[in-house]
């Protein structure tokens, strides 16, 4: 009976802080992300480098910025002839906003949720030749929109632990390649070492095989 108490105790030592630990979304952020998109008979791939900014006021409306740059290269479907895959840009950049709100569900769980928009512009590099008669000549400048909702949670595993998960609908809206909707899930762990401290990773795909992504982060967690 003692051992079995002694061992209940470690067990509650362990789980103790997990069940006291809030969720911040106060943070700064920096990460990367390959990320590839099929726009029709094209196929974009992308390397991104990013900063951002979240803040949660009062915990309950939550808002974030992020500023991005990447590079991009265009591959096409096979029966698309007449292309080859290039690098076809030298610079993407970017930047988005969005607005929503977070709830505290129990003390080791969040949800929450959000409306955004964002823009980028895009350099082309070379020039592209398309069958059909189209092109993108060197120097053109591609603008993108992008209108995204987002709903997600986080949960603590263990303390310092956490895994998370999400459903977006993201509505793209690009020069050129025409525009394209996708409802996807992205799953993540992230670990938090100190309290100040968070760093994850991340997956992410639409549901109909259209766009996936792959992404790392560091945060700064600035109310601690």
């Amino acid at each position: 009976m003692m051992k079995k108490s002694l061992i209940l105790m470690a067990l509650a030592l362990v789980a103790g802080p997990v069940h006291a630990q809030k969720f911040s979304y106060n943070y700064a952020e920096a990460g990367a992300e390959q990320r590839e998109i099929k726009l029709d008979d094209v196929i974009l791939e992308t390397d991104s480098a990013a900063v951002g900014w979240n803040m949660d006021y009062q915990g309950r409306l939550l808002m974030g910025l992020e500023f991005s740059v990447a590079n991009t290269d265009l591959e096409h479907d096979p029966a698309f002839n007449g292309v080859k895959s290039t690098e076809f840009s030298d610079k993407v950049t970017g930047i988005k906003a969005f607005f929503g709100g977070s709830q505290q569900v129990s003390r080791t769980a969040s949800a929450h949720m959000g409306l955004g928009v964002g823009v980028s512009e895009m350099e082309v590099r070379r020039a592209t030749a398309f069958p059909g008669g189209y092109a993108l000549r060197k120097g053109e400048n591609l603008d993108t929109a992008e209108y995204f909702a987002f709903f997600g949670g986080r949960q603590w595993i263990l303390p310092g632990v956490e895994v998370n998960g999400e459903l977006r609908a993201e509505h793209v809206d690009m020069d050129f390649f025409g525009n394209d909707t996708f409802v996807s899930y992205k799953v993540g762990l992230r670990v938090q070492p100190i309290d100040s401290l968070s760093i994850g990773g991340s997956y992410q795909r639409d549901f109909e095989g259209d766009m996936e992504s792959v992404g790392a982060s560091v945060r700064w967690i600035y109310d601690k």
